[in-house]
């Protein structure tokens, strides 16, 4: 006997073929493990197709895909495009061919009836169920024998068949079959397991560490774009990214410990950017470690609300592929010790077997339940079908009465409209533009059209507006008239016409433009004219610049004026000329005075310039009282300098060198001169010469005072820094020398008689010999100083050497 038993989720549906109370897997027709609940429509080629694929658009929110059925189908107003036609949201199921699909796995054609068992999943609401059962399956000639078995109930169910709990007691359930962590405590009591209380925790259903991950990444872009704000908007994002957390984590654990990695390129749903998001493997293991204490802590405080100690709790069931976090298992282990066999973990693979437990057990356990949800279904079907009715009401009497608004407010700008309209009317027959003032009586009887108001006041337009044109005729004759002769320059008849015009209409802009034109032409011929006398009164001054300012007032007045402009061009040929001497005159002002005959010429040019130069009058002045002074000046120069040259003359003559620099090095601040120049240095040569010589008569005879005194060594030490002084003297250093040397030895040969008890004799004899010396050493002749006397008056400079 072969039996259909399906689990449906949220997302997907799980179905097994039971054949004889052995179960088999039903492949998709896309090969998929499971009838992945995503949907796309294909309009192009009028298909639905479902599959995992469609999720990740689904999810972004495109169009034409659809998830979610079973919340959406039980809104009226939800449907999908089927051949361009709306099909209600339950028919997704057969045009998709999912029920052909079971159909087929259980080989049985359109019309025979498919024996069915289901499991939903406690995310579905009663009035989706009941929608699915009677619409979706038993609409499609599928029998369902049970609908209210929860997953967990049978997960229990095939656990104690397969012998796996044993001991009686209370069993923990943790469904992790979606995003959601469903946790159930049963009660065993030898085969029979009874549900005691159940809760559900959103968004933990998956692996807590790809939670930890997911709400990092979403709350570091949230952070700075702070575009989420609600925790369901959370969630949707953590659903949506949820295909992306295995590459994060294998990125995560490939990284090096203390280095973050970077995940590039994730954007929030209805965003364009794209963000980086830099991700510390610390950071997420720590955020996991804290969200599986939060949850654990709920297990457990659920646990004993529920008014059952943990040592009561005799096996804990894990359900669902996310239960691989190493954390989240040592804690439940630490509040439930337990062995490792009462821990039972079932993987989704298993589900087949799982609900395949649905065709072998006593299922008139459920009847009562199964009579109360689909009460309960239905009557939600039938409160949302009135909640919507009422709404639509309320819609209805909500648009009604926004009809009546746009009805009263209409009335209400039409009256404004109308009130508007006449006061434009009443504004332009004040102006007399009553051409105007008949459109706005004509818009006053489009709101008004009996108003008698406003049929007055468009006849009485109608009549002004007849007699203006005759006006207008003659308004526009005169006006022609006013124009022309403004334009041949006859301005005092210009000037009555457009009087006679604004006569017609006082209000003509045009009328009162042209006699203000007039009225300004014939003033300011007058004031021509009299700029014109004054340029003249200012050309016989010879005041060139005033004249021209009154000529430039005049072109102001009239650029076309022959008059001005020939004067103007006179003044400017004069005012050339004027420069062009002014430059003349500054150039011989300027130019380097020589002799007082350049003075007296620049004199009578600075003279000139400040009879013609009236802009500089105050430069000239002081340039011609600078001038006076320098000539002044020169020719003291010139006196001074000549009584400098006669001394200079006179000191050559009497070798008076020093006499010859001091005069030289005056006149030469005066007057440079070259023969001057070469005087002053031949003076300063033989002058520095002179100077040698007597130092060096001066420490010659300091030299001998020493030789006097006894003090040979210091005698030696000056010689010897005289010969590289005094190299021309050195014959006379060299008899110094000699005479030292023989001192030096005649001192040494009495010390030497003395120890031969020749004491006195020495003494007197050495008496003597210092005499002699004495007297050699102050005589004149002494050392040959006739020879260098003779030597010296050999060398003495005379006039001769200055006769060039």
């Amino acid at each position: 006997m072969k039996e259909l038993t399906l689990y449906i989720d949220k997302w997907y549906i799980i179905g097994a073929v039971c054949t004889d109370g052995v179960p088999r897997l039903v492949i998709p027709d896309n090969k998929e493990d499971r009838y992945w609940l995503y949907f796309y429509e294909d309009t192009t080629n009028n298909e639905i197709v479902y599959g995992k694929d469609n999720q990740s658009h689904y999810r972004n929110n495109e169009p034409h895909y659809y998830g979610d059925i079973f919340s959406k189908m039980t809104q009226s107003d939800s449907h999908f495009l089927y051949y361009n036609r709306k099909q209600e949201l339950c028919d997704i199921f057969k045009a998709s061919r999912i029920l052909a699909s079971l159909r087929e796995s259980m080989d049985m054609t359109e019309t025979e009836t498919v024996e069915t068992y289901v499991s939903f999943s406690k995310d579905i609401s009663d009035d989706a169920r009941f929608l699915f059962l009677t619409k979706v399956l038993g609409q499609n000639h599928f029998y369902v024998k049970e609908s209210v078995a929860r997953i967990e109930h049978l997960t229990l169910e095939h656990s104690v068949r397969n012998n796996k709990l044993k001991d009686d007691g209370f069993i923990l359930v943790l469904n992790a079959c979606n995003e959601n962590l469903h946790v159930s405590l049963f009660k065993k009591q030898e085969k029979d397991c009874v549900l005691q209380n159940e809760m559900v925790l959103d968004g933990y259903g998956r692996d807590l560490r790809s939670r930890a991950l997911l709400e990092d990444v979403v709350g570091c872009i949230n952070q700075r774009t702070n575009f989420l704000s609600s925790s369901s908007d959370l969630e949707k994002e953590y659903l949506r990214l949820e295909p992306e957390i295995d590459n994060w984590l294998v990125k995560l654990d490939n990284a090096k410990n203390g280095r973050p990695i970077s995940l590039n390129n994730i954007s929030l749903s209805g965003m364009t950017n794209q963000y980086a998001v830099m991700v510390l493997k610390n950071d997420i293991d720590s955020r996991t470690h804290v969200i599986v204490g939060d949850v654990v802590h709920e297990i457990d405080s659920f646990v004993k609300k529920s008014k059952v100690n943990n040592n009561e709790v005799k096996g804990v069931v894990f359900l669902g592929n996310t239960f691989t976090n190493k954390q989240f298992l040592e804690s439940i282990r630490s509040c439930y010790i337990l062995n490792d066999e009462n821990y039972l973990f079932y993987r989704e693979t298993e589900l087949p077997n799982i609900i395949g437990v649905y065709s072998v057990i006593d299922c008139s356990q459920f009847s009562a339940e199964t009579k109360a949800v689909m009460a309960n279904g239905e009557l939600e079907l039938v409160r949302k079908q009135r909640a919507k009715e009422e709404k639509d009401r309320m819609d209805e009497a909500r648009r009604r009465n926004l009809e009546q608004q746009e009805k009263d407010k209409e009335v209400r700008e039409a009256e404004l409209r109308y009130k508007e309209a006449m006061d434009n009317v009443a504004s332009f027959e004040r102006k007399q533009n009553y051409a105007q003032m008949l459109d706005w009586a004509n818009i006053a009887l489009t709101h008004r059209p009996d108003d008698k108001e406003a049929v007055a006041k468009k006849e009485e337009a109608t009549r002004l507006l007849s007699e203006q044109k005759v006006k207008q005729q003659q308004y526009n004759s005169i006006i022609q008239r006013a124009e022309a002769s403004f334009k041949e320059h006859e301005y005092q008849d210009a000037l009555s016409q457009s009087d006679a015009a604004l006569n017609l209409m006082p209000s003509s802009e045009q009328a009162k433009m042209l006699h203000d034109k007039a009225r300004k032409a014939l003033d300011d011929i007058a004031q021509v004219k009299e700029y014109l006398t004054r340029a003249d009164l200012f050309l016989a001054q010879k005041s060139y610049n005033e004249a021209l300012e009154e000529l430039r007032k005049v072109l102001s007045f009239d650029d076309n004026n022959e008059v001005a402009l020939h004067k103007t061009s006179e003044i400017q040929e004069e005012l050339k000329k004027q420069n062009q001497r002014i430059d003349t005159l500054r150039q011989i002002v300027n130019h380097p005075k020589e002799n007082t005959e350049d003075f007296e010429k620049s004199i009578v040019a600075c003279q000139e310039l400040l009879s013609i130069d009236a802009n500089n009058q105050k430069q000239w002045t002081e340039c011609l009282a600078q001038l006076k002074n320098d000539r002044i000046k020169f020719n003291e120069n010139e006196q001074l300098w000549n009584l400098l040259n006669e001394q200079i003359h006179k000191a050559l003559f009497d070798e008076n060198w020093l006499k010859v620099v001091e005069c030289a090095e005056k006149a030469l601040s005066i007057k440079n001169d070259d023969v001057l120049e070469s005087n002053m240095q031949i003076a300063k040569d033989k002058l520095m010469k002179q100077q040698k010589e007597n130092s060096f008569k001066q420490q010659i005879n300091e030299v001998k005072a020493l030789l006097v005194d006894k003090e040979f060594d210091e005698a030696k030490k000056r010689l010897s820094a005289m010969q590289k002084e005094f190299t021309g003297h050195s014959v006379e250093m060299k008899i110094l020398f000699k005479q030292i040397f023989e001192e030096e030895t005649a001192i040494d040969f009495l010390k030497n008689k003395s120890e031969e008890n020749f004491f006195d004799s020495s003494m007197k004899e050495k008496k003597r010999s210092t005499n002699i010396n004495k007297r050699k050493i102050l005589n004149d002749d002494f050392f040959g100083s006739d020879q260098l006397e003779n030597k010296n008056r050999k060398s003495k400079v005379t006039k001769d050497d200055f006769d060039f």
